[in-house]
């Protein structure tokens, strides 16, 4: 019981720092980047190119994929979301996101293949035991790392310049625009910050699943159900939603079937999206008609 709760809360902790991604979207924008989960399959691919063909160390490893994601997400904004702000037909925002995990997957395809890359664990394989349970290496570094990101990202809100104007655009973008916000900017700092995340993300998935061009799908549907389950817009209830629904994952696993797993999960949205549809801190929003 102790092993699956400790394999749960590592990769909870993972789809929480993904989910983050949607979280920092839909605040500045009130829309979901369908393409977040190719953006991690990218940025588990980068991990490939830096650690194992270029050799490069673990920390300058996720340096490279953040920033490198980070571009791609102010470019893609620009392109792909950007154009979509102003139209009145909503599902635009929908269809371009997708459009846009499926040509970047595609791309992904071209240039790395099919197959799923092997990425050695940096720490090793071996297990570790911490109360009596066997624990790997890597299921102790993503905690971590999504603790210090997570982290990071409030102490950005709270006491930077770009923190509180991101702050501002998301509770209300016409008054931020009045006090001389320029919050298009800010949209494009939310994707960036977005392609950070799931840069990082990407780094600590290569070791578990290997780098798989086609695993975006996969990844960013089990990120958007944390994000649900949490709050699309509370990076505080995402974190509390992936680590609750990672390790009911591992409960479900050791205790019902490995088969599965992702029932209990998606059983657990259902129940969510019935009782409280705003998530566990999400706020409700009134909509008029």
């Amino acid at each position: 019981m102790l092993q699956a709760t400790l394999s749960g809360l590592a990769v909870g902790s993972l789809f929480a720092l993904i989910a983050v991604g949607y979280n920092l979207t839909y605040a500045v924008n009130r829309t979901v980047n369908f393409a977040h989960g190719q953006w991690v399959a990218v940025g588990s691919l980068l991990a490939f190119t830096l650690l194992v063909q270029w050799r490069i160390p673990l920390l300058i490893t996720f340096i490279g994929a953040a920033v490198g994601m980070g571009i791609l997400g102010v470019v893609l904004e620009r392109v792909g979301i950007r154009p979509m702000r102003g139209h009145s037909l909503s599902l635009g925002f929908i269809m371009s996101t997708l459009a846009v995990g499926i040509i970047l997957e595609n791309v992904a395809l071209f240039w790395w293949g099919s197959t799923a890359l092997y990425v050695p664990p940096t720490f090793g394989e071996a297990r570790l035991t911490v109360l009596g349970a066997g624990i790997y290496p890597q299921e102790i570094l993503i905690p971590f790392v999504t603790t210090l990101m997570i982290g990071g990202l409030s102490l950005l809100y709270r006491t930077t310049r770009w923190g509180r104007a991101l702050r501002a655009t998301a509770e209300n973008p016409e008054a931020a625009r009045l006090m001389g916000i320029n919050t298009n900017r800010m949209v494009a700092f939310a994707y960036g910050l977005g392609g950070v995340m799931a840069g990082v993300a990407g780094v600590l998935v290569a070791p578990l699943t290997g780098a798989l061009a086609t695993s975006g799908g996969h990844l960013g549907l089990k990120a958007f159900a944390v994000a649900i389950v949490g709050g699309l817009d509370s990076i505080a209830g995402t974190l509390l939603a992936g680590l609750f629904l990672g390790v009911a994952e591992q409960f479900g696993a050791l205790y019902i079937s490995t088969g599965l797993r992702d029932v209990v999960v998606f059983g657990i949205v259902i129940a969510m999206l019935l009782i409280r549809p705003s998530g566990f801190l999400g706020t409700r929003e009134d909509e008029k008609v």
